[in-house]
């Protein structure tokens, strides 16, 4: 699905790609196409309007790349292209990211692992039955899980498509958002870190990191804090890094602590 602003083009554009269905992001739209960017929303591989077997994330590098090409290829597309998401979507987008696709300008992701196998899947050797497993039959992808349990160790397949085993091929600038009480809250650290240091020379001190007091959702329990406990609440930063990174907007991001 594409959403484009009023006006002649050509835009920069802004990609999410999902699981859960594209159409759900209809009237969100509004606040990229606001802001002047193309946004366009995809269903992965095998779920709901995209064609093809359903295996999660195991093809997200590839249709990651071949997404962000076409979008560039457009002629409302000026070849600048953003990704962004939140947790399967943040998954996608690092996936995406490292690809490489030579028009991918940045990236904005919001709690995801670095790590899918030991982060997600398997916990010390043990498959997350409570994460995993529930989040797969939810998925309809229940009758991949006995499989997936039998590769319990760090295999090719597993290293080809975990994006800790490719993040040295990220070369653009990523901000990335976690929580502390989050199931992901390593991986949005140490991906920081890692890229902040260690990546290619557009990655490089060109990352971002915002912590905060919530969770994947909304927090259980006792502990609340003001204003918090969602994931919510990141819209103006989201543009302004696109605004800077897409448009060359001085406005300031890259000089905040």
């Amino acid at each position: 699905d594409v959403y484009l602003p009023e006006g002649d083009g050509p835009y920069p554009a802004v990609v999410t790609r999902t699981p859960y269905n594209k159409t759900r992001y209809g009237q969100g739209a509004a606040r990229f196409t606001d802001a002047g960017f193309a946004f366009v929303a995809q269903d992965v591989r095998g779920m709901f309007g995209s064609q093809g077997d359903y295996v999660p994330f195991e093809n997200d590098m590839e249709d990651g790349y071949d997404t962000v090409e076409w979008i560039a290829a457009q002629g409302w597309c000026n070849g600048k292209v953003g990704i962004e998401g939140a947790s399967a979507m943040g998954i996608t987008s690092n996936l995406a990211a490292a690809a490489n696709p030579p028009h991918l300008a940045a990236a904005f992701v919001i709690v995801a692992p670095q790590a899918l196998f030991s982060e997600s899947r398997f916990i010390g050797g043990v498959f997350k039955e409570s994460h995993a497993g529930g989040w797969m039959r939810r998925q309809g992808a229940g009758d991949q899980i006995p499989g997936m349990k039998k590769r319990v160790v760090m295999d090719d397949h597993w290293k080809r498509i975990d994006f800790i085993h490719h993040r040295h091929n990220i070369d653009i600038p990523m901000y990335n958002v976690g929580g502390w009480y989050d199931i992901f809250s390593k991986g949005n650290i140490e991906n920081f870190r890692w890229l902040q240091s260690e990546g290619l020379l557009g990655a490089r001190y060109n990352q971002k990191l915002l912590m905060g007091p919530f969770g994947h959702g909304e927090l259980s329990g006792d502990l609340e804090y003001p204003d918090s406990g969602s994931l919510a609440g990141f819209s103006d930063i989201e543009i302004r890094w696109f605004d800077y990174w897409l448009k060359g907007e001085n406005n300031g991001i890259m000089d905040e602590p």
